[in-house]
């Protein structure tokens, strides 16, 4: 047992032998290693710093994607702010701007539109973009006042003189001291009168709520009026009033900028080939101001993404008695100097109109490395831009209500009662869903529209 043990323990010694060997060849090993990888951590640091720094951006163009009657607010805005981003960055910053139906927008940017910023007519429209992973969730809260850059109202235009006198009086019609009621009474009495008269009852025009942000703010005015807020009561008569309007709706053009061109430009539309034709030759006379209005409008390039017509012009569109569209639609259009300047009222129970801007920031991670972070910050720049003075005073020149103090606001007309989406609708989710929707009370509406007409 014994020398077993002496046996064992020479054996064990062996073994302790090798081991603290195998430590030592290790320790050296690895103190060897850490050496070299000193010296070669000391020449990368030394060939980094030996490496010329990146070259700076010096200029990038942004997209922004906006709804069809802010060209000329976003013309100048961008131009603007280019002329102050490069002074204070020294980065310069062009822009390719795109204007559609606000709904045709969002759904072009969630397919692939490289829009780097977008303005659109709806807290919804962003809110899809958003949906669809290209917004970051928290955009209303990086931006001032919750991304809304601006407001409005809903508007009616009549004709010269008001032959059928929408208004009800010409005082109400200076004071935008206009009520629905009467509104309502008047169509519904025209249409009960159309049943013996060929259904030639007043006629309307108003852009396609599918299609266009500004319809379907028309419509929540519509609606609104008859309906209880924050309630479902009064949904019955809420939908037999606009149903009573919308019978008498003959065209629904695309956007809000279609609709005026359909009901301004009457003699015109058939002679230049229809609403396109208008709207054509009036992009490019707009064009050709901006160029001639300043020579740095070079640096800017318009690109309109107009889908084709889903229908051929109808001959109705000649007959329409009153417009619904914004506010800020009615007054650019009257102060454009291409038409005769029209009437128009602004109702007393109306819908605030809100209308954001935010920054895609999706987009913006596609770009390449070495210019992605100067795209970023130029593009959330600008909508910060959007909300200062300057940009604001151009928004309410354009006809839009400004969300901050500015110098020289307009003398906008005053509403008694002014509803809004998230106060008393339940906020978009449920506006969508409800009215919007396939299957919804707009969905509804036109098909017993379509069912009286047939």
């Amino acid at each position: 047992a014994e020398e077993v043990e002496v046996v064992a323990g020479s054996a064990a010694e062996a073994v302790a032998g090798e081991e603290e060997e195998e430590e030592t060849a290790e320790a050296a090993a690895a103190g060897a290693s850490a050496a070299e990888g000193r010296s070669r951590a000391k020449n990368d640091e030394s060939d980094e710093k030996s490496k010329p720094p990146p070259p700076k951006v010096k200029h990038i163009t942004l997209t922004l994607v906006s709804f069809a009657v802010t060209r000329k607010a976003y013309a100048r805005i961008t131009q603007a702010f280019s002329d102050k981003y490069e002074r204070e960055t020294g980065v310069k910053v062009r822009w390719r701007l795109s204007f559609g139906g606000s709904g045709t927008q969002a759904r072009a940017i969630c397919d692939g539109l490289p829009g780097d910023v977008v303005a659109l007519a709806l807290p919804l429209d962003v809110q899809r973009i958003a949906d669809s992973g290209l917004i970051d969730p928290d955009w209303r809260e990086r931006a001032p006042n919750g991304g809304i850059v601006a407001e409005s109202v809903v508007g009616i235009v009549v004709r010269e003189g008001n032959p059928l006198r929408i208004e009800g009086g010409t005082t109400l019609l200076e004071e935008g001291d206009f009520d629905f009621e009467f509104f309502y009474l008047f169509f519904s009495f025209f249409f009960f009168r159309s049943v013996s008269l060929s259904n030639q009852g007043p006629n309307v025009i108003t852009a396609n709520p599918k299609t266009g942000g500004g319809a379907r703010w028309n419509f929540l005015a519509l609606w609104g009026h008859r309906a209880k807020p924050k309630s479902d009561a009064g949904d019955a008569a809420a939908a037999a009033f606009c149903e009573s309007v919308f019978r008498n709706v003959s065209i629904q053009p695309r956007d809000a900028r279609e609709a005026s061109d359909a009901f301004y430009n009457q003699g015109k539309v058939k002679e230049e080939g229809g609403i396109e034709g208008v709207q054509s030759k009036r992009d490019e006379r707009e064009r050709e101001r901006e160029r001639k209005n300043s020579t740095k409008q070079t640096h800017l390039s318009f690109f309109l993404l107009f889908p084709p017509h889903s229908s051929p012009l109808q001959p109705s569109i000649q007959k329409g008695d009153a417009l619904l569209n914004y506010e800020n639609e009615i007054i650019a259009t009257n102060e454009a100097g291409e038409v005769s300047p029209l009437p128009y009222v602004v109702p007393a129970t109306n819908i605030k109109v809100k209308m954001p801007v935010a920054a895609v920031d999706g987009n913006l991670r596609r770009w390449p490395a070495h210019s992605r972070q100067a795209a970023v910050d130029a593009a959330r720049a600008f909508v910060e831009y959007c909300f200062t003075p300057e940009a604001q005073q151009e928004l309410n020149d354009a006809g839009f209500r400004p969300v901050v103090r500015i110098k020289k606001p307009r003398n906008f007309p005053r509403v008694k009662k002014l509803l809004s989406v998230e106060e008393d609708f339940g906020g978009w989710d449920a506006v969508q869903e409800k009215m919007f929707s396939a299957g919804g009370v707009l969905d509804r509406i036109n098909d017993a529209v379509a069912g009286r007409r047939s």
